[in-house]
């Protein structure tokens, strides 16, 4: 049966408005970047006030995160699902970090931007980054578990150590890429094999 409660009609015709407007901003930033995208744009796609955009986000950073936030959740839930347990470890690591930087290759401008704002995001949205990278370390810390099961890697390896260094090594290359808008994201990747590699070699039987 249909809830024709004000609160209830309120609250879809809200939800409208948000899906609204985070698909003016999905595809206005992609056509046009983020500095070159404004409010009062996205405003006017949305067929709402500039006012009512930021009632529901306040700034033009946090309509960023938003729009991203779910769809780097999505693409990792991607990664991760395409992965081959049986394949090596060194080789599970680097088709998770080539797939990143090779998707954010994919619309580099945009990305640099994001990953510029998002990486030293505070408050909320610093947390819920956070938490998304926490997530991304206990699928992979899962990984190097089964290695050790299947006698890969010695067994006095710690975990939480590896894993850290795995995304040390991830996080040196992104930061390169990000300077250089990933002008170049095969010398990244070929520079994550590297650092993989040597990862893997001081840690395997």
């Amino acid at each position: 049966m249909t809830d024709l409660r004000p609160e209830s009609k309120r609250e879809k015709q809200r939800q409208a408005t948000h899906s609204a407007i985070l698909s003016a901003v999905r595809s206005t930033m992609r056509k046009r970047g983020f500095k070159n995208t404004t409010i009062r744009e996205i405003a006017s796609i949305s067929k709402v006030a500039v006012g009512t955009v930021m009632a529901h986000f306040g700034s033009k950073e946090d309509l960023l995160y938003e729009v991203f936030h779910g769809d780097i959740q999505q693409f990792a839930d991607e990664v991760f699902t395409t992965l081959k347990p049986a394949r090596p470890l060194d080789k599970q690591l680097f088709h998770i970090g080539a797939s990143f930087l090779n998707h954010y290759a994919s619309e580099s401008e945009l990305y640099t931007d994001f990953l510029e704002h998002s990486l030293f995001a505070r408050g909320d949205w610093g947390e819920r980054f956070t938490n998304q990278v926490k997530e991304a370390g206990t699928r992979i810390a899962a990984i190097y578990i089964a290695s050790i099961q299947r006698k890969e890697i010695r067994d006095d390896v710690n975990i939480e150590a590896a894993v850290l260094e795995f995304f040390a090594h991830y996080y040196f290359v992104l930061m390169i890429q990000i300077k250089s808008k990933f002008s170049d994201v095969e010398s990244g990747t070929t520079q994550l094999k590297l650092l993989i590699d040597q990862h893997y070699r001081g840690i395997k039987l």
